[in-house]
């Protein structure tokens, strides 16, 4: 099968895109209809593209790096036309390009270490949430990773499993917004949810960690999700207001919002800070 062009199609609007791309016929094999792909990836997410995409036949599947200070990345042809003809769909095409694209704008490419399955999952799931926006289907969005992942994973990527599922994850946000009305810019707030009493910081950590009502302690990753770190407990002694512990390290909090930590010659010495959330509203 021949590969089945999206670019032409990508200038409509997203609803005739999906199903025209079922339709066409057309050739998709130049690095100009590549480049034109990334630059449409690029521009739902609403930045401006800045990649040297080139195709190189010596590569195993696509890869995205940065070499003196400009971003790069490369797909061998034949292995994107392998994934088009399994999956006869060309979003399995635009999905792996996306995934590349997903690690330079999530930062991956500047580290200098090699890959790893947080910073795959994490691609992945912004190929999901881009070919949403794009029109795509949540069947086809997971088709070329259906075809190209590992079952049991590797030393630098995910299973399968995990990876269909940060796919899904991705497109089911984008889903989401849809039908959102923008806000006027005069009413923006940020709200401050009022289960949240206190602010937790730490010496030498950039993190905040919140208290709740319930007193437990909380952590929000990059995806505003809240991770639980334990709880506050009230001391035996009246010199201090909470007891904290987390893996078996024990912190006291005074009643001044100091964090103390104990040493192992029962000397203390302050590590942090508590403060009362102010609530304005």
């Amino acid at each position: 099968m021949k590969w089945l062009v999206i670019i032409s199609v990508l200038t409509v609007c997203s609803s005739s895109l999906s199903q025209e791309a079922d339709t066409s016929k057309q050739r998709f094999v130049t690095d100009k209809e590549a480049k034109e792909a990334v630059y449409m990836v690029v521009r739902y997410s609403g930045l401006y593209p800045d990649f040297i995409v080139l195709s190189d036949p010596d590569i195993k599947s696509a890869i995205a790096y940065v070499k003196n200070k400009k971003r790069y990345i490369k797909y061998n042809p034949a292995f994107i036309q392998r994934i088009v003809n399994t999956t006869e769909t060309d979003w399995a095409a635009i999905s792996i390009l996306a995934h590349e694209i997903g690690h330079h704008l999530l930062g991956h490419t500047l580290k200098m270490e090699g890959s790893n399955p947080g910073d795959e999952l994490a691609a992945d799931r912004y190929s999901g949430f881009v070919l949403n926006r794009m029109g795509c289907s949540l069947e086809d969005s997971k088709k070329a990773m259906l075809v190209a992942g590992h079952d049991h994973g590797t030393e630098t990527h995910p299973p399968k499993q995990a990876r269909l599922e940060a796919i899904e994850h991705g497109w089911r946000e984008a889903q989401n917004l849809v039908g959102i009305v923008a806000i006027p810019n005069d009413t923006i707030a940020l709200p401050v949810e009022k289960r949240y009493q206190y602010q937790i910081e730490f010496v030498g950590d950039n993190n905040h960690y919140y208290v709740a009502q319930d007193s437990s302690v909380v952590w929000f990753d990059n995806f505003a999700e809240a991770i639980s770190l334990g709880n506050l407990t009230v001391p035996d002694s009246r010199n201090y207001r909470f007891v904290y512990m987390y893996k078996k390290k024990r912190y006291l909090i005074d009643w001044n919002g100091h964090i103390w930590s104990e040493t192992t010659h029962d000397s203390y010495f302050i590590v942090g800070e508590m403060k009362t959330l102010r609530l304005d509203n």
